[in-house]
């Protein structure tokens, strides 16, 4: 997608919100970003489905047992009567377990389990009743979004070098700022899981921590270097 505060903040929401995202997706930005991290994380259990499928129930039932993400594509204006209990569920728990209801069938709920909703209608009108069960995001594309576009474009054809650092920087960014969680993550585990009474008797513990840090210094580093490549990039691609 696009790097636009726009884009940036609904691919925030289709992460994070608690309701099921309900994409205004006119140019298919939504769908593609979806399917593309739908495939990167959920590889095999990642489904793609239209409201028109015959199958959609079973389709549904094994996605929600499984903790497969579905994306249901080229949605009306209406909600489909199979998708009512799954994005507005009425949860029974039964002993550990927790059912809900699909059809005629109670199927047990994988926590796992995501839905996206998309539709190509650049003007959709939908009842409040469907509101209130989803988060609705407009991912009609911005004016700057599709300047940064079209530069992409231009500069891929002028000088695809530059191009393609860019895009591999963004790229190694991304995984360096996981790796930098993970390793913060690492530290407090282990301070927390050890005796605050010996942790200066620990050799183990310390040459752990000794360790993490140089890990977290070295991914610091190397996000540092890759700004200001990235600021070097960027006045290339502004001439």
């Amino acid at each position: 997608m696009p790097d636009d505060r726009l884009s940036v903040e609904n691919a925030l929401i289709i992460n994070f919100s608690k309701k099921s995202p309900l994409c205004i997706d006119p140019q298919n930005q939504a769908n593609i970003f979806i399917k593309k991290m739908g495939v990167e994380l959920k590889k095999d259990m990642f489904k793609v489905i239209k409201p028109t499928d015959q199958k959609i129930l079973n389709e549904l039932e094994l996605s929600i047992k499984l903790g497969k993400w579905v994306l249901v594509e080229k949605m009306g204006e209406t909600l489909h009567p199979d998708l009512e209990p799954i994005i507005n569920p009425l949860w029974k728990i039964k002993g550990k377990c927790k059912m809900i209801k699909i059809g005629d069938k109670e199927v047990e709920f994988n926590e796992d389990f995501k839905i996206f909703l998309t539709t190509t209608l650049p003007n959709p009108v939908y009842a409040p009743e469907i509101l209130v069960k989803v988060t609705l995001i407009n991912f009609e594309i911005t004016h700057n979004g599709l300047i940064d576009q079209m530069l992409s474009l231009v500069v891929l054809i002028e000088k695809f070098e530059i191009e393609s650092e860019r895009n591999q920087l963004i790229e190694t960014n991304n995984t360096n700022t996981k790796r930098l969680i993970v390793t913060e993550d690492e530290i407090l585990e282990e301070l927390e899981n050890s005796d605050p009474d010996k942790i200066l008797d620990d050799d183990e513990l310390i040459n752990k921590l000794s360790t993490t840090k140089e890990d977290s210094k070295r991914i610091k580093s190397d996000q540092a270097a890759a700004r200001e490549r990235g600021i070097e990039i960027k006045l290339e691609r502004d001439k």
